[in-house]
């Protein structure tokens, strides 16, 4: 449970990022997926919603929500955002595309930081990133509810996905002739039909030079274009035309070495962590906890200690 010296801190912290970012409180409140009311009462140092005649305390996950998005620690992190090639990559990929107004993909293998990567991106440009996230179960409805969400526009449930279309490309021009350089990010893009695959064809061509539609997945994106293209699906010639001059894949190669000098990890472990890991987050998986516990006990992080931890017993040569 937080207590209310850690709350006011990110209140202040957040109260900070929204003045640097020039940012309104419903633009903050669209970033960070909290009820404006809400929001508004804690950036006054107000923790309790008064209704009527009862009292509502504003729960801990407004608050921990709101310190991630502004990049605020309320306790000590055991795992720092490192600058890897991949991340490096993704970082220039994204800012040249937002700069020069271009759509485009980028594929990066699962475990090489793209999300965390994409959260700092956000983290950086809040007003105008548009920013979602996809699984295999969103329907158009669920990525059209989403992207409206964030734009601030409220819809009936039986307005075609048709209109609610031309209302986002209309408030999306709106807020670039406002002075705005709106952005789309769809991440977890691999999980995308074939039917919100036209639907950002048909938003392409309506956002034209005032908002960029950046796509970012793994390599199963290209495999599922490539297979759709072939089979010469309906759309997707015309989809991947756009797009095509826009694909990005971010480096294969890691820098495990980072972490390793980073939290000054003994030769022993470097090498098992070596065979056991093929990607930054096993990497996390495995080393974080082990570093947590090392810190509580006063102990080093050693290979016994990382062994006895996950009950990995050493082989015997």
């Amino acid at each position: 449970m937080l207590t209310v010296e850690q709350k006011q801190k990110i209140v202040t912290a957040a109260n900070d990022y929204i003045v640097e970012k020039k940012i309104s409180q419903a633009d903050c409140s669209l970033v960070v997926s909290i009820n404006q009311g809400y929001l508004s009462c804690m950036l006054r140092g107000k923790f309790v919603i008064e209704n009527k005649d009862q009292q509502t305390e504003i729960h801990d996950k407004w608050f921990l929500a709101m310190a991630q998005t502004v990049g605020h620690q309320h306790e000590k992190t055991y795992w720092d955002f490192l600058l890897t090639i991949q991340t490096k990559e993704v970082l220039t990929y994204l800012e040249d595309f937002k700069k020069h107004r271009m759509s485009g993909a980028i594929i990066c293998k699962t475990g090489f930081g793209k999300t965390y990567t994409i959260d700092r991106f956000v983290m950086k440009n809040p007003g105008d990133t548009i920013r979602i996230t996809v699984s295999s179960l969103h329907r158009l409805r669920d990525i059209l509810d989403e992207i409206t969400r964030y734009l601030g526009l409220t819809m009936a449930a039986s307005i075609t996905n048709t209109y609610r279309i031309l209302q986002i490309i209309h408030e999306v021009r709106t807020r670039h002739r406002n002075g705005l350089r709106p952005m789309l990010i769809i991440d977890e893009a691999e999980n995308l039909n074939v039917s919100v695959l036209r639907m950002i064809k048909a938003m392409y061509d309506g956002f034209a030079d005032y908002c960029p539609i950046v796509l970012i997945g793994t390599e199963e994106l290209d495999v599922k274009l490539a297979r759709a293209i072939s089979k010469k699906t309906e759309g997707m010639p015309q989809f991947y035309r756009r797009f095509k001059a826009g694909f990005r894949r971010v480096s294969n190669k890691l820098e495990f070495g980072l972490f390793f000098d980073k939290y000054k990890i003994e030769q022993p472990l470097r090498k098992l962590l070596l065979e056991l890991c093929d990607n930054y987050g096993e990497l996390h998986d495995y080393l974080e906890p082990v570093l947590r516990e090392a810190d509580l006990t006063g102990e080093k992080v050693t290979e016994e200690r990382f062994r006895l931890y996950h009950n990995m017993p050493k082989c015997k040569p």
